[in-house]
């Protein structure tokens, strides 16, 4: 059993954006340890809302979110050193809600955190495990594949830091939030003098379910069925995987037509990796219809 030190464990979380885009020093100077007793427990966190699901983006976004939970381990097992705890942003800093905890006079801790904390999870998540030293798994089973089940739909990011001990972690164990699903949105090409108004998009055969294993390993994908997206250029979460060629199918309303709806149809390549956005431009037309997909993934 270890045992403990006066020095207090110090935990910086840093967001999978600052990771990613390497444009997170700012918010990270500005929103991280602000309390000057190095015994403190302190954090710092990322959250955007948008119209349907809502992700993390930001610093701000996860201090909007307000708490996460993190399990710390002795290293290198699944020895548990401290259980399960409630993380919160106090304005200043990020604490943990039930107690101050300390670092071991010998060995190494390894720290595990997600984010909504454990009793707020998103219906979609089934399970959270650590049975396997750091090998975190989450189980995803009926992730919505329509517009109306994203509504407000939060996104699930989690953090891992192995080998941490006071020498090596006096200013903190930082900790990067890794995103592990992708998301798309759809908008609209033509110019705004065209009256187009898309009402869905659909594409057949997505997963809705599938076990994701530390950081982004996806594997045992089910449940698949058409994901139906709306007209309202929001953002999507979707599992990721190599979908292969999909028939992507638009219905649209062409108001300078007599505002005729007609359903038009594509064969695409659906390639969603985990931690990338991808915006689909559609243009229309009483031909055809246009996707453009250049340049449409980026990091998140």
């Amino acid at each position: 059993m270890m045992t403990k030190t006066k020095y207090g464990i110090m935990l910086m979380f840093l967001s999978a954006t600052a990771l990613l885009t390497g444009c997170g020093n700012d918010d990270f100077n500005e929103n991280g340890n602000a309390n000057a007793n190095e015994n403190a427990i302190s954090f710092s966190t990322n959250l955007q809302p948008f119209a349907k699901a809502s992700t993390y983006s930001s610093v701000t976004d996860m201090q909007t979110e307000g708490s996460f939970t993190c399990t710390t381990y002795e290293a290198n097992s699944t020895t548990v050193s401290i259980p399960a705890s409630r993380v919160v942003w106090s304005g200043i800093d990020w604490q943990f809600a039930d107690d101050i905890h300390f670092w071991p006079t010998s060995g190494d801790l390894d720290f595990f955190a997600y984010m909504p904390k454990s009793g707020s999870l998103p219906s979609y998540v089934s399970s959270v495990s650590y049975s396997t030293a750091r090998t975190p798994q989450f189980a995803c089973s009926g992730m919505p594949l329509t517009e109306a089940g994203q509504d407000g739909l939060k996104e699930f990011i989690w953090a891992l830091s192995t080998g941490k001990n006071k020498s090596n972690s006096s200013a903190g164990v930082a900790m990067a939030f890794k995103h592990v699903f992708a998301r798309v949105k759809f908008v609209v090409g033509n110019p705004a003098s065209d009256n187009v108004t898309i009402n869905s998009v659909t594409i057949p055969d997505i997963y809705s379910s599938g076990t994701c294993t530390w950081p982004n390993t996806w594997s045992s994908w089910g449940g698949a069925d058409s994901f139906v997206a709306g007209g309202d250029e929001s953002w999507y979460l979707v599992i990721p995987n190599n979908y292969g060629s999909k028939t992507l199918t638009v219905n649209a309303t062409w108001k300078n037509w007599s505002e005729v709806s007609q359903s038009k149809s594509k064969d695409i390549t659906v390639n969603w990796e985990a931690g990338h956005s991808y915006t689909y431009t559609i243009t229309l037309d009483e031909n055809g219809l246009i996707i453009d997909t250049e340049k449409y993934t980026e990091q998140w």
